[in-house]
């Protein structure tokens, strides 16, 4: 059972009334959370004080949410799919916003979450695009499916890979265009000079951390949550397992704010240190990212699993024991990679410093000197 999400809706996509048609009453602002404990996953919404519904996920699906509510219609008698605020459809009755004799379905979201930017539904298009090419869903629509069944089963990698995700090989390519300069760099800062919008990639500049959790319900109930956690973009950072179980986490991963001055021992500001080297030519740089992540990425994958059985088998007897052991084990590999992207970060600053490669001036590509019209000087 796979999930993606849950993403933060703006507050501004919930309706925000009391019952006399006044602000104030649902609490503005909304939530989409997903919840599980490893057998079954429910993805709950929040759209205001007491108005909530969730459903279950169905077994071997990807739900997806990209900062809009998900939830539409739904059967409220399947209690063992959906629950839901008693209030939920009185009070929309309440207000006025849905007429039980009109015919037309109770859809959750359109009722008490109407926002749909394409921002978000090209995000979720994308991630269905991705898992389900098979289902050859189209990138324009509104609305797409609750959830959907992968075409194989999701590892902890792809789900890394399309967190990094910027639309590559689609019209939507987030490398390709003069936005993207001469040297395809998929960020887009926010622009408030024009009317204008980019489009919205799943990986974006302006993350603080990214998360993957994963949940193993065969393991004693302390030990099942494991936290794949990097700070910064996607596409620039790693991920490192952590547990709720550690006694104790390296200093620098809990140092360090966006509003404060850049510090080489700060968790945040090292991963944020090699994102922005890596703008400085960035088709090239992210292939160095990319050869220094994959090595102790790929023996985390494989051997985290194994620490985490001989974890289980040290708490049945002594639960401190096996708590110690994977605070050492998270604290080690967070610290290697901590040091790891702080070199990094040198050497890709080193790399590409002063609009050069390696201390020798490149060229532009012809088209980029064609976009800026670059001609011989006239005295």
């Amino acid at each position: 059972m796979s999930t993606m999400g849950p993403l933060r809706r703006d507050a501004a996509a919930s309706r925000d009334y009391d019952a006399a048609g006044a602000p104030g009453e649902t609490g503005g602002g909304g939530e989409t959370m997903t919840i599980t404990d490893g057998t079954e996953t429910w993805v709950a919404e929040f759209y205001g004080r007491d108005i909530w519904a969730a459903v279950r996920i169905p077994e071997d699906h990807v739900f997806v949410a990209a900062n809009r509510a998900r939830i539409a219609e739904i059967n409220l008698a399947d209690k063992a799919n959906v629950m839901a605020s008693p209030k939920l459809v009185s009070f929309a009755v309440e207000q006025g916003w849905f007429d039980p004799k009109g015919g037309a379905p109770f859809l959750v979201k359109k009722i008490y979450a109407p926002d749909e930017p394409v921002t978000s539904s090209r995000r979720e298009w994308r991630v269905y695009d991705l898992i389900a090419p098979s289902l050859k869903l189209a990138a324009n629509l509104v609305d797409y499916p609750f959830s959907v069944k992968p075409d194989r089963p999701l590892t902890l990698e792809d789900i890394r890979k399309i967190q990094a995700d910027y639309y590559e090989g689609t019209p939507y390519d987030m490398t390709k265009g003069p936005a993207a300069g001469p040297w395809g760099t998929p960020y887009r800062y926010v622009n408030r000079g024009g009317k204008g919008s980019f489009e919205r990639s799943i990986n974006v500049q302006r993350t603080y951390y990214l998360h993957v959790g994963q949940v193993n319900a065969a393991l004693p109930e302390p030990l099942r949550g494991t936290s794949w956690f990097g700070y910064g973009a996607p596409d620039t950072s790693y991920l490192t397992p952590l547990w709720a179980v550690m006694t104790e986490l390296p200093a620098f991963l809990g140092r360090g704010d966006r509003y404060g001055a850049f510090d080489r021992e700060s968790g945040f500001w090292t991963n944020i240190y090699v994102q922005q080297m890596a703008e400085l030519h960035f088709n090239e740089a992210i292939k160095h990212v990319n050869a220094a992540r994959e090595p102790r990425l790929n023996m985390l994958y494989a051997v985290t699993p194994k620490v985490l059985e001989l974890a289980a088998q040290t708490y049945t007897k002594d639960p401190k024991a096996a708590a110690s052991l994977l605070t050492q084990f998270g604290s080690a590999n967070a610290i290697a990679w901590q040091q790891e992207w702080l070199r990094l970060g040198d050497t890709l600053l080193g790399k590409y410093a002063m609009g050069m490669v390696d201390g020798h001036p490149v060229g532009y590509p012809q088209w980029w000197n064609d976009v800026i019209n670059y001609k011989p000087l006239i005295r």
